[in-house]
């Protein structure tokens, strides 16, 4: 059986491997987050007269983008 004897160098790798691990979980995030708005901007309709949103959609939309980031935070 091996055994690596690196303290500095294995520090170092523990270090980047917990970084790597860091950047790939914002980024699913950062994907979830997007997905999450683009299902929020599809449940509303636009009107058939004017062709824009429901006057709500703005106010609620900025309410939904602040709840998830409110949630990030946690």
């Amino acid at each position: 059986m091996m055994y690596l004897d690196c303290p500095g160098e294995c520090d170092i790798k523990l270090i980047e491997a917990k970084r790597a691990a860091e950047l790939a979980e914002q980024e699913a995030e950062e994907r979830m987050r997007k997905r999450a708005i683009g299902a929020f901007d599809d449940m509303w309709f636009e009107n058939g007269e004017d062709g824009e949103f429901e006057p709500d959609y703005e106010y609620h939309r900025k309410n939904f983008i602040q709840k998830l980031n409110e949630n990030e935070n946690d």
